[in-house]
């Protein structure tokens, strides 16, 4: 009894399989790839290209921006290296023909291939500038600061660009009346220029010598301590009278002041005390 009922049970699942199998026995399974391969609607490999070939157009349209960016830059570059290179031509050519049209020589050249100054010299040298037309405001005023750098530039060849000035004028500066003796220098142009055209290792003996020579090597305060010989008469009316205008019996020691300067501090003593 049992053996059928194995049978049978067996017996219906073949049946239920072969029931099953007939559901999908009509359908084409490769019918939907072949129309979507007839459609286009499935192409890998021509989606991988297009898709490296779009990469590849973008990439090329940034790397010729780029390089487009960088001629302009590079041009633009040279165009203001010319303009500067012109101007300085021309600012040389100026004063070549100023200083011939005034029978004075012409300025010295830099050396050719002389490097410009450093960010780091720059700010030195703009730093020695504002403290000599600081020193210049404080001896003359406001007022004279242009005008000395226009004679100076104009009528003795003062030129900013060039090396051996800029280390005369840093001299100047470190000088301890810069003001007086940058704006005397202005007032004599002729000294002025013999000492900004001579070579570099006779301008600081010849700016001394301009100094003494003008008395702007004596300490400020002690400008005026020596009179002139036409006034040395006048200076002696100028002094305080003595104290003891009486002679008295002792002669020469009556005849002394004690604001002389001669006295040693035993004598100023004694005159004190014989005052008293």
């Amino acid at each position: 009894m049992s053996t059928r009922k194995t049978l049978n049970r067996e017996k219906d699942l073949d049946q239920a399989r072969i029931a099953e199998g007939s559901r999908y026995s009509g359908m084409d399974f490769s019918a939907g790839i072949d129309d979507a391969t007839n459609k286009g609607d499935l192409h890998p490999e021509q989606d991988v290209e297009e898709g490296i070939a779009s990469d590849s157009t973008k990439e090329g349209k940034g790397r010729g921006w780029a390089e487009r960016r960088i001629g302009q830059l590079t041009a633009a570059r040279r165009s203001a290296e010319e303009e500067r290179d012109r101007h300085i031509e021309e600012n040389r050519q100026l004063r070549a023909a100023l200083a011939a049209a005034r029978g004075m020589a012409p300025p010295a050249e830099e050396a050719p291939g002389q490097p410009e100054m450093s960010p780091e010299e720059l700010l030195g040298f703009h730093a020695m500038a504002f403290r000599l037309a600081q020193a210049v405001r404080d001896a003359h005023g406001e007022e004279a600061i242009v005008p000395a750098t226009q004679a100076l530039q104009e009528k003795a060849g003062l030129d900013f660009d060039n090396p051996a000035h800029r280390e005369l004028l840093a001299d100047i500066g470190d000088h301890h009346r810069a003001g007086e003796l940058y704006h005397a220098l202005s007032r004599d142009p002729d000294a002025a220029a013999a000492i900004f055209d001579a070579p570099p290792r006779k301008q600081f003996a010849l700016l001394a010598a301009f100094a003494e020579k003008a008395g702007l090597n004596a300490p400020k305060g002690h400008a005026s301590a020596a009179p002139a010989p036409a006034e040395a008469g006048a200076g002696i009316s100028n002094a305080p009278p003595p104290v003891d205008a009486t002679p008295s019996g002792t002669g020469r020691a009556g005849k002394r002041s004690i604001y002389d300067e001669s006295l040693s501090p035993e004598e100023y003593v004694a005159m004190r005390a014989k005052k008293r």
